[in-house]
C-alpha cells in the first residue's frame, strides 16, 4: 500500500512542477483525469483489521460477474440441469440455430465413441457417451421436449414391451433365460408392431 502511495506522491509532484505558457491547459487536463483515477483508487481502499488488533488499509477487489450459467443447482437431475445448462448458454448466442446441426452433433459423438470401441478404450468411450447424452438433451430441447418426460415415455414403452415378451414366452413354457436373443427380438418386433396398431 505504501508503495502505491508514494507513486502517487511523485505523480502529484509532476502534475504541480513549473510548465510554460500553453502546456499548463494540457497538465490541468491531465491533472483532472488522474484525480478521478485517484479517487477510485481511494472508493476501493477499506479498513481491515489485522491480527495484532491494529486498522491496516487494503485495496478491494470488485466482485467478478456472475458466469451466464450461474444459478443452476447442482443437486438436479443430470438430463434436467444439463437442459437448464444449454438453455442459460443459449440466452448469451452460445447455441445451435437448428436442430439438424444438433443431430449431426449426435452423430460425431456416436462415431467418436465408436472409434473408442475400436481402439479398446472402453474407459474413453464411456467418457464420450456423457457428450452423446449431453448432445441427445440438446436435441430435445430444440424440439422443445423435456428429456425427463420423454425418457420416462420411453421407460414405461419397454417394460410394456418386455412384459409382452416375458408373457409370449411363458405361453410357451419358457422364462427369458431360455429363450435366445433373436426369438426375443422376434417378440419385440411383434409387440412394437402390436403397439402401433393399437395406436400406441
Amino acid at each position: 500500500m505504501s508503495r502505491q502511495i508514494d507513486q502517487r506522491e511523485q505523480e502529484i509532484a509532476g502534475f504541480l512542477g513549473e510548465f510554460p505558457g500553453i502546456a499548463i491547459i494540457q497538465r490541468g487536463l491531465d491533472l483532472v483525469g488522474f484525480l478521478a483515477d485517484l479517487a477510485q483508487d481511494l472508493a476501493r481502499i477499506v479498513p481491515v483489521e489485522t491480527d495484532a488488533g491494529c486498522l491496516a488499509l487494503q485495496f478491494h477487489r470488485a466482485p467478478e460477474p456472475p458466469s451466464a450459467l450461474a444459478g443452476v443447482p447442482v443437486g438436479l437431475p443430470a438430463l434436467t440441469r444439463a437442459l437448464k445448462l444449454q438453455a442459460k448458454a443459449g440466452r448469451v448466442g452460445f447455441d445451435w440455430n437448428d436442430p439438424l446441426a444438433v443431430l449431426a452433433k449426435i452423430r460425431e459423438e456416436a462415431d467418436e465413441i465408436e472409434a473408442e470401441l475400436k481402439t479398446g478404450e472402453t474407459g474413453k468411450a464411456a467418457h464420450e457417451v456423457g457428450d452423446l447424452l449431453f448432445a441427445v438433451v440438446n436435441l430435445a430441447r430444440h424440439l422443445q421436449a423435456d428429456p425427463e418426460a420423454v425418457l420416462r415415455e420411453t421407460n414405461a414403452k419397454f417394460e410394456r414391451r418386455f412384459a409382452s415378451i416375458e408373457q409370449a414366452l411363458a405361453a410357451r413354457g419358457k422364462s427369458p433365460r431360455q429363450a435366445t436373443l433373436a426369438e426375443m427380438d422376434a417378440l419385440w418386433d411383434e409387440a412394437k408392431g402390436a403397439e402401433k396398431a393399437a395406436g400406441k
